[in-house]
């Protein structure tokens, strides 16, 4: 299963504004996940020109994804 970083990403910023904490970058924090995850890779998803960055191996669970969606709109 293939997550996008920017869909993780949102989610750990969420998830850090409600604990009052200063997230850190978006670089930074897929730094720390490799470190605590060394299973999880990165792969380019989608159609030439229009391809984002995804994590493999990781998955949000379902009610942090919709909060997340309903967060980023």
């Amino acid at each position: 299963m293939a997550t996008p970083r920017s869909l993780v990403y949102a989610a750990y910023q969420m998830l850090c504004e409600k604990a009052n904490v200063e997230p850190i970058g978006q670089s930074g924090l897929g730094k720390l996940l490799k470190i605590a995850f060394p299973t999880v890779a990165t792969k380019r998803l989608g159609v030439r020109g229009y391809s984002k960055y995804h994590y493999v191996g990781i998955t949000l669970k379902p009610e942090l994804k919709e909060m997340v969606m309903n967060y980023v709109r």
